[in-house]
């Protein structure tokens, strides 16, 4: 497979089969570099195809810091 944009759901069906095949490559090979490619292409065609909402039910904003101050 050759790497490259993820632009349609085809491409996206794709990498997640090559996912798949490569799944358990050392990271320091060719496989585990194409490996960390395809995982950081498919993360960012799911962010732009399903972007979650922060918001939680109650419409107010969900913090990201762990410890937010409640005082």
């Amino acid at each position: 497979m050759d790497i490259g944009p993820i632009k349609s759901e085809a491409d996206y069906d794709a990498a997640l089969v090559e996912i798949d095949r490569l799944m358990g490559a050392s990271a320091d090979t060719p496989e585990g570099h194409k490996l960390e490619t395809l995982l950081a292409l498919v993360f960012a065609y799911e962010d732009a195809r399903w972007p979650i909402d922060h918001d939680d039910q109650c419409g107010q904003q969900v913090s990201d810091d762990p410890n937010p101050d409640t005082s």
